[in-house]
């Protein structure tokens, strides 16, 4: 009778145990997949508020607190007392789980942030996704603002239709064969400084890391005094070349050995017949993808014409960014937002491997990422709590 009576419940017990661990890890996917959705979303608006003329507003997920709470119920029910037999007590097993997740909201709004939003993308960030396999013939039409052969006019990569569709055409050529090299320079001695300051003082720049512009590379405590002396280092800038035939020498001749980057090179500005190449800021690639909503939908342009081209020499159909607002639902959707009474939708996948936009906004969700720091979000206030009630 123990046997029989007790046998089943702790089963369930058991059973109920080891599937604790399975909730856990299906949880924790679902959270994933919802800030991916969430993060694209937030991303596909900002290129809305863009072609609105809107400011952008930015957000990231805090602290996630979900509790998993698991209940076990056993009823026991006497059957067939009469009659007896093997089958005269039943007992019926319930399991029932649930989680109450609470989700902090936090506003990416401070100085920092902003000011890293702002900020042109670098040659070494450039690198760095090129060194990690990312293609420049991609990279180069979304990131280049603006460049100028040496002795030619500026050529501004434009997201109004149809200025701007020839030089992203010489973007994409240019960035099969496109190479940077990163010029050295050699120190001076105005780029290190040697100075003797408080032992708070020098605990202060400590933690900070920087001064003045320059960067701390060594604190040592000058011995029976309450002095630090400290050594710091003022970053040269890098002087980097792009290596391309994106500027060709007068007369179809051998291309020009590169052009600098303006971040790098701003002196050079200053002589007429110089060459430059000027790299977008993070939220500059979002109103540039912006521009041409704008162009389409304020007019009532076909959703076809909305879409910013990605072409390579005769290749007309390569896509570098869409959005499909009129007409069906594309399928299947990567992300999709409503707009001031609006649908709009992000294809996922194109079997011809045509639209890249799923590829452009994972490219600008890494941007926005690197600046993003930790310490930013622990520091700024959390607006919105989102509970299970």
């Amino acid at each position: 009778m123990s046997r029989s009576f007790f046998g089943p419940p702790l089963a369930a017990l058991a059973l109920c145990g080891c599937s604790h661990a399975g909730s856990i890890t299906h949880l924790s996917a679902d959270y994933n997949k919802a800030f991916a959705d969430a993060r694209n979303e937030q991303l596909l608006l900002n290129i809305l508020r863009a072609a609105a003329r809107e400011p952008l507003q930015f957000s990231t997920m805090g602290e996630i607190n979900a509790t998993v709470h698991r209940s076990v119920g056993i009823d026991t029910a006497l059957e067939n007392i009469i009659a007896g037999g093997a089958n005269a007590v039943s007992h019926g097993v319930s399991v029932e789980a649930n989680n109450e997740p609470v989700i902090s909201v936090t506003p990416l709004s401070n100085k920092e942030f902003i000011a890293g939003m702002l900020k042109p993308t670098t040659p070494e960030t450039l690198q760095q996704f090129m060194d990690h396999g990312w293609d420049a013939e991609f990279m180069l039409p979304l990131l280049v603002a603006e460049y100028k052969c040496p002795g030619g006019d500026v050529r501004r990569n434009s997201g109004e239709y149809p200025e701007g569709d020839d030089v992203r055409r010489e973007l994409v050529n240019a960035g099969a064969g496109v190479a940077l090299e990163e010029q050295s320079e050699d120190e001076t001695p105005d780029d290190v400084v040697e100075l003797n300051v408080p032992d708070e003082k020098a605990l202060e720049m400590m933690r900070s890391g920087v001064a003045g512009g320059y960067k701390i590379v060594s604190v040592k405590r000058i011995r029976d005094s309450n002095m630090s002396a400290v050594k710091l280092k003022r970053p040269a800038d890098s002087n980097w070349l792009l290596k391309t035939n994106l500027c060709p020498e007068k007369g179809g001749r051998a291309a020009a050995p590169g052009i600098a980057f303006v971040s790098a090179a701003a002196v050079a500005l200053e002589k007429k017949e110089a060459g430059y190449i000027r790299l977008r800021s993070v939220e500059g690639i979002i109103y540039f993808l912006g521009e041409r909503l704008r162009h389409c939908y304020l007019r009532g342009l076909p959703t076809d014409q909305c879409a910013l081209t990605y072409a390579k020499a005769k290749d007309e159909g390569r896509i570098l960014f869409r959005v499909s607002s009129a007409g069906e639902k594309p399928y299947p959707v990567l992300v999709g937002a409503r707009f001031y009474d609006r649908n709009y939708w992000v294809s996922r996948l194109d079997r011809d491997d045509v639209d890249r936009s799923a590829k452009t906004l994972s490219f600008i969700n890494q941007l926005i990422a690197l600046q993003t720091d930790a310490s930013e979000i622990g520091t700024t206030p959390r607006v919105l709590t989102i509970g299970n009630r």
